[in-house]
């Protein structure tokens, strides 16, 4: 199981989250889940919720998958407007540059917050040269 940081909610995306439902299932936080799918583009947007709960002034983690950023952009402001104190986790991100607006990344079945992330990759590395 991997450690969360401590939240009221967590919101799984179920199209990128769900599959690793069991990384973050533990008999503490099951009944603090909620699934919500997101779809936007030019021709379908829906919502999809299951297990919704009021999030006013309640701390609020949502986890998705990390390819372009969209749509845990996206959750954030539409559950912030439900007065909820929001952080996003992204898994796996498919590139840094997705990442810029997240709190947490996992990589390697690690969170890490995004600025430690940040602070790591800017360390200057030293270069290997044969000799």
């Amino acid at each position: 199981k991997i450690l969360l940081p401590q939240y009221d909610y967590l919101l799984l995306v179920p199209n990128g989250g769900y599959k690793y439902l069991k990384t973050f299932l533990t008999k503490d936080n099951y009944d603090r889940i909620i699934f919500y799918e997101k779809h936007v583009n030019s021709h379908v947007k829906s919502n999809i919720t299951l297990y919704d709960r009021d999030l006013t002034n309640k701390d609020v983690l949502i986890i998705d998958t990390l390819y372009s950023g969209k749509t845990l952009s996206i959750l954030k402001k539409e559950i912030e407007k439900r007065s909820a104190k929001v952080k996003t986790l992204g898994l796996f991100p498919k590139s840094m540059k997705f990442g810029n607006d997240v709190d947490y990344i996992m990589i390697l079945n690690k969170i890490l917050q995004k600025k430690d992330f940040d602070e790591y990759n800017s360390k200057e590395k030293p270069s290997h040269h044969p000799a």
